[in-house]
């Protein structure tokens, strides 16, 4: 009896987990479509031309974020691959029928923290290319990230109309 109730334990775990990647999926693709020309297909808004325009960025400040935007992408991709390999580490457990709990959630949480760094680094990102900015383009900028932000997609920021 223990067993069938340690096992619907784990049964309960791996179904949250996978819904919670089947919703994130669905969202996904759902925010793929109906994009207008300022979006570049494979990779969403330009929002390098975006920000350069709208701060009316000098040439020097474009190469500088050029430069800082570049770092961004190759740092995102490998904590991107980092969060898939885990994910993918957690979801190989399922194949396990003797998978301990404790290891499930220590994947979970190796997965989740891999994310809070994507955060963080794009958080530091954004907050280097405010510094290149002047005075008077930083208040600009204050004024312009939440968009920006959701131009990058749904995951970055905080949901429309919370501040």
């Amino acid at each position: 009896m223990e067993k069938i109730k340690n096992n619907s334990w784990l049964y309960l775990v791996a179904g949250v987990v996978i819904t919670a990647n089947i919703v994130t999926l669905a969202m996904l693709w759902i925010h793929r479509g109906g994009h207008d020309e300022k979006h570049d297909r494979t990779r969403g808004p330009n929002l390098f031309e975006y920000l350069s325009k709208e701060l009316s960025f000098s040439k020097q400040q474009q190469d500088a974020y050029r430069e800082l935007r570049n770092e961004h992408r190759e740092g995102s991709r490998r904590l991107q691959d980092s969060i898939r390999d885990a994910k993918d580490g957690l979801f190989d457990m399922l194949s396990q029928n003797n998978a301990e709990e404790a290891a499930i959630i220590q994947q979970s949480n190796k997965a989740a923290s891999l994310g809070s760094k994507l955060d963080t680094f794009t958080f530091l990102h954004f907050k280097k290319l405010r510094a290149l900015c002047t005075p008077d383009q930083q208040k600009k900028f204050d004024g312009i990230i939440r968009e920006a932000l959701q131009m990058m997609g749904p995951r970055h920021g905080p949901p429309p109309g919370q501040h």
